[in-house]
């Protein structure tokens, strides 16, 4: 009877340290997975917008300029009505006038300034896409000709739980691609 429990004894302790075995090996390749998410994590997420890639011209961040514009930007700005152009709004993932996205409309936002914004200068949002966990974007392009769209960009860069207005040139090969 003793040998009997001492046997069941030792196949008890022998399962429960194999057990642990298993959770060791299963931790482990949990770590790997984070190493490697940490090791992804230095690699950027690729944005799904082709304009989020394109030269900027001029960005703000509440209303003030990222740096001072250089002359070539400025040259640039000045030729801003030969030039097709968008804009690229980042903002907060979290935000609550972009809950509206989740429908799939993407004709306006939650926000009535947004949109006011958006109707004065004739501003059309053309795509909207995931920056990373923390932020989102939008890609407004101008259905008429904007009077100022370094303004523009400004205003819109002091709407609610925008982080940054990018006004972006678009690229003559890519202009010729969307004529065709």
């Amino acid at each position: 009877m003793k040998k009997l429990l001492l046997f069941l004894f030792a196949v008890g302790l022998f399962a429960a340290c194999q057990n642990n075995v298993d959770r060791k090996d299963l931790s482990s390749s949990v770590v790997n997975a984070q190493d490697m998410d940490k090791t992804r994590a230095g690699q950027q997420k690729k944005v799904k917008a082709k304009a989020y890639y394109y030269p900027s011209l001029v960005a703000f961040e509440k209303g003030q300029s990222q740096k001072d514009l250089s002359l070539t930007a400025l040259s640039k700005i000045n030729e801003m009505e030969q030039k097709e152009y968008n804009y690229v709004v980042l903002y907060d993932a979290a935000t609550s006038w972009a809950e509206i996205f989740n429908t799939g409309d993407y004709s306006q936002t939650g926000d009535e300034q947004f949109n006011e914004l958006l109707a004065s200068h004739n501003l059309l949002i053309v795509q909207q896409f995931e920056v990373d966990d923390m932020s989102e974007g939008l890609v407004l392009a101008p259905n008429a000709a904007v009077d100022s769209p370094v303004e523009v960009a400004r205003e819109l860069s002091l709407i609610q739980d925008v982080m940054m207005v990018q006004l972006k040139e678009v690229p003559v090969e890519d202009q010729m691609t969307a004529s065709k």
